[in-house]
């Protein structure tokens, strides 16, 4: 049972939580634009989360390419 435990409370330190949230507004780093998170999702096989805004609906976005507005 203890085992479990520390290997249950190793999994919860690892995970992280995203930087940005729906309706947030931000800068694209490489543009300068200012623009709107739309949704956020967790890339699981990459371990980093992806951004859609609403300026570029069919485009997304990692947190390393944003900026705080």
């Amino acid at each position: 049972m203890a085992k479990y435990v520390i290997l249950l409370v190793k999994r919860v330190a690892k995970l992280k939580s995203n930087k940005y949230n729906t309706g947030e507004t931000v800068t694209i780093q490489d543009t300068n634009e200012s623009v709107t998170i739309n949704k956020w999702a967790y890339v699981k096989n990459m371990k980093r989360y992806s951004y859609t805004v609403k300026e570029h609906p069919t485009t997304f976005f990692f947190e390393e390419e944003f900026k705080k507005a």
